[in-house]
């Protein structure tokens, strides 16, 4: 015959059911509560990026609002300066438009020149205006490393400056090619903008006709006659 447990043994046994009952309870509140603390969190996270994001696009704005500055109080003297240069001296080879192959551009294609054009015949130009160039190239370098590095607002400096700063780097692109080949200098931020916003000029040019050549060809095959 069994003897009867110790009524201390079932106070105890109870206690520990009421303990691991509540302890469910417990878990269950610290979870519930690790989530929302763990959303709270994202969203705290969440809010923080978008902030950095703003700051840094204002930023940005406000970077590319300087460097348009710049481009008017500094660039256009200097490229004022080597036209009137370039009219003293009666150099005229930079006033016939040079139209660049139709593809798209990048900085090694424009590294060198073509194998047609002759560096030699720009030594003579370069004794002649050589410091009105220099100082002209360098200023269109100085305003283009902040787009080119991705840290002045892209949008901004295309809208403002793009047309001219592009014809320009066109247009005295064969001294750039003489300073490469005859100094240290090599004007990367310069013809990696030129390369960028002449592609995109380029591509706005030819937007509207894709666009009508598309509606062309949409209207042949909707308007084409079958056979009976």
């Amino acid at each position: 015959m069994l003897s009867p447990e110790p009524t201390w043994y079932s106070a105890a046994n109870r206690i520990l059911e009421t303990l691991y009952y509540l302890s469910g309870i417990a878990l269950a509140v610290l979870a519930a509560f690790g989530l929302r603390q763990i959303r709270i969190t994202s969203e705290q996270l969440r809010l923080t990026r978008e902030i950095a994001e703003s700051s840094k696009r204002r930023e940005a704005v406000k970077l590319a609002a300087v460097q348009c500055t710049f481009f008017a109080d500094t660039v256009l003297p200097r490229l004022e300066a080597l036209d009137a240069q370039c009219d003293a001296s009666r150099i005229t080879c930079f006033d016939s438009p040079r139209q660049e192959p139709h593809i798209t551009l990048t900085v090694p294609k424009l590294e060198l020149p073509p194998r047609t054009f002759d560096l030699k015949t720009l030594e003579p130009i370069w004794e002649q205006i050589g410091g009105v160039a220099a100082n002209c190239l360098n200023s269109f370098e100085s305003f283009a490393m902040p787009f080119a590095a991705g840290v002045a607002d892209d949008a901004v400096g295309f809208q403002e400056a793009s047309a001219l700063f592009c014809d320009s780097i066109r247009r005295f692109l064969p001294l750039i090619w003489h300073i490469r080949s005859t100094q240290d200098a090599r004007y990367p931020s310069a013809l990696a903008l030129y390369c960028n916003w002449e592609n995109r000029r380029r591509a706005e040019k030819v937007a509207p006709i894709l666009k009508d050549m598309q509606a062309l060809t949409d209207s042949v095959d909707k308007n084409k006659i079958e056979p009976i």
